[in-house]
């Protein structure tokens, strides 16, 4: 599938009408000769693309694979010609013995799908492997499906009526800027779009401030659309909460203004009118509500909030070393979470503070919210960790569906130990990028995460005791585990280890 020059509307042109057209070749028994022409979309049929910031048409291209899925059984036709006008002739063999009048669908690419019309776990692993440009978007995720009928006459098959293969994405083009008073552009090396908290696409590249990425359609609600950026050592977020619909076979552009995380304190956004309750904080630890006087707490605090307000954390100067005994929760308000926690260990420093000097840090620090939906735009940027530092971080948030990234390489005891226990909303977890595991160090970490169906660990040490002790108990049934090439996970099976009716992917 080629990309072609921009034209006319802004509707992604992903439609193509396939019609009849018989062949006299002998077949096997069982087998059907199928062949017929698929028209191009319209438009320019220019094999260079070409951007006017209006509208993206496509091109077949020859030996593009298209399924056939019939009565259970999956074959493929292939582009063999592509004539002047940019229609194209497929060929294949029906097997199975189908007959006439049965029905068929069309799908594109043709390894994307499996005999029952299922995305295939690879396929769907491609939205979070783009790399920023048309080109990759519609060489490898430009999914398309269409329902017709087979006529079948003798040994020759061909379609009964015109097919339309639509395309099930759409694309949005996406320019970064900062949220500087006169705006710079944002070269970023990697882009990361959520909605509702979760990952719905990922594209990396060199550093560039344009990126086009292909996302199954949506609309979004609370939560929102969150898009966040690598910018060199910093994050960058830009979060709208609600009124965004994306509709398949749709072009969208849009210029974000996106802050750094690494500059932002700890932020609770409040989703809802309500409160937010801060229980046992550390003496003078203070909060800032949208962007007023810093205020310190001396005891349990209950903040009102309405629906967009912003409340900042910091601790006292650097005196405050650990939050153990600290919880946020208990409030009314639906809240999410983004900016660097460190705000509260360095109140001024925060930006470049990476050293968690005290055990327990954070241990327990969101317990039981169950108001916290989004996490993903918290930084958690120490590379040197503290024993049990985000123990129990987030145990029983029963509304979180994202999970902040976990950066560091060089684990501790107990470091990420039962730090999602019981986050039975969370369907992805952090990748886990470390290559040596510490002693309990993912212990019950995603122990009762119901719904939590996708994990990559990088780990090719995991012989530390009890590393992984009930880590991915009472998860979904089937998911997709990602493990380093070269790790032997053979003596690690079930909750302990991956759990059996998952699929193994290698990166």
């Amino acid at each position: 599938m080629k990309v072609q020059r921009l034209i006319g509307t802004a509707v992604l042109a992903l439609v193509m009408a396939a019609c009849a057209k018989e062949i006299s070749e002998p077949a096997a028994s069982g087998e059907i000769h199928f062949t017929a022409t698929i028209p191009a979309a319209g438009g320019n049929t220019k094999t260079a693309y070409t951007e006017d910031g209006t509208s993206i048409s496509v091109a077949w291209s020859v030996n593009d694979q298209i399924a056939l899925i019939h009565t259970g059984v999956k074959d493929v036709a292939t582009v063999t010609a592509v004539d002047a006008s940019g229609k194209a002739t497929i060929e294949g063999t029906l097997t199975g013995s189908p007959a006439d009048g049965d029905n068929i669908t069309l799908a594109y690419p043709a390894d994307a799908v499996d005999a029952s019309q299922n995305l295939d776990p690879a396929a769907r692993d491609k939205f979070y492997a783009q790399d920023g440009t048309l080109k990759f978007i519609q060489d490898n995720i430009d999914f398309r499906l269409g329902n017709g009928k087979i006529a079948v006459q003798g040994s020759n098959a061909w379609l009964k009526e015109d097919v339309t293969l639509e395309s099930l994405i759409a694309v949005w083009k996406l320019t970064l800027q900062d949220d500087a008073s006169t705006p710079n552009a944002l070269a970023a090396t990697e882009l990361r779009l959520r909605v509702g908290g979760e990952l719905v696409a990922r594209a990396a590249s060199t550093a560039k401030s344009e990126y086009y990425v292909g996302v199954a359609p949506f609309v979004s609600t609370s939560p929102g659309v969150a898009v966040e950026a690598t910018v060199g050592a910093d994050t960058y977020l830009y979060c709208k909460n609600g009124g965004v619909t994306l509709g398949e076979s749709k072009y969208y552009q849009s210029t974000v203004s996106m802050a750094s995380m690494l500059h932002t304190p700890l932020t609770l956004e409040a989703l809802t009118d309500g409160t937010i309750v801060v229980n046992g904080p550390q003496s003078d630890m203070q909060y800032s509500k949208n962007g007023g006087t810093k205020t310190s707490m001396t005891g349990n605090t209950t903040i009102d909030v309405k629906t967009g307000d912003r409340v900042a954390f910091y601790g006292a100067g650097n005196s405050i070393d650990s939050y153990y005994g600290t919880w946020i929760t208990g409030g009314t308000a639906s809240v999410k979470a983004y900016g660097n926690i460190m705000s509260l260990v360095d109140e001024t420093g925060f930006a470049t503070a990476t050293k968690l000097k005290t055990s327990h840090t954070f241990e327990d620090f969101f317990y039981g919210n169950s108001e916290l939906t989004d996490a993903s735009g918290l930084l958690l940027p120490a590379t040197e960790l503290a024993g049990s530092c985000y123990g129990s971080m987030f145990y029983g948030c029963t509304s979180l569906t994202a999970a902040p990234a976990l950066p560091a390489t060089t684990l501790t005891g107990y470091c990420y130990a039962s730090m999602f226990e019981g986050c039975t909303s969370l369907t992805s977890a952090p990748a886990l990028a470390a290559t040596a595991l510490a002693v309990d160090c993912y212990f019950k970490m995603f122990y009762g995460c119901s719904k939590l169906n996708s994990v990559t660990c990088l780990a090719t040490d995991i012989s530390a005791m009890d590393c992984t002790y009930n880590w991915l108990k009472d998860v979904a049934a089937a998911g997709t585990f990602t493990k380093a090439a070269g790790a032997d996970w053979s003596g690690k099976t079930g909750a302990s280890g991956i759990p059996s009716g998952w699929t193994v992917l290698v990166k």
